[in-house]
């Protein structure tokens, strides 16, 4: 069961998008603990884009934690779709292999995560790092 919300409306919205929903939940609920307010949606790979499309564009958030995974070529491009209905929000990308990612799209505020449990302020200090703008990009991705 998820914390109770506890942050103020002004605090950054941060939307945890992976295809674990144990993931997700885990993410969000730290976030919750560090003062952000998030908000979560599974989004498995074969599924397309469109299902986080809708999600996203309905909670608006200021960053996306979106996981990329294999086989990462279309992974990415349906990260690509998803990122830009959403050209105002900055990214967070997770994925188990950051060499192969970076290979394919350059330099990225990426995590690399090879399952549960992870460092949680890793993420916490990627999401801070995209929120005051030091971050990596590669076309436009924090």
């Amino acid at each position: 069961m998820a914390p109770p919300e506890r942050t103020p409306q002004a605090a950054p919205l941060i939307a945890c998008c992976n295809s674990s929903e144990h993931v997700v939940q885990l993410l969000a609920d730290y976030l919750r603990l560090e003062g952000f307010r998030a908000v979560t949606h599974v989004a498995p790979s074969y599924a397309g884009a469109a299902p986080a499309v809708a999600f996203l564009t309905g909670a608006q958030p200021q960053v996306c934690l979106y996981a990329v995974s294999l086989p990462y070529a279309e992974s990415w491009a349906i990260f690509q779709q998803v990122r830009a209905a959403l050209p105002a929000c900055a990214w967070v990308v997770m994925t188990t292999n950051k060499h192969a990612l970076d290979a394919l799209v350059g330099p990225t505020e990426t995590l690399e995560i090879w399952g549960t449990p992870f460092d949680l302020d890793a993420v916490v200090g990627s999401v801070r790092r995209v929120l005051a703008g030091t971050a990596p990009h590669a076309g436009g991705c924090a």
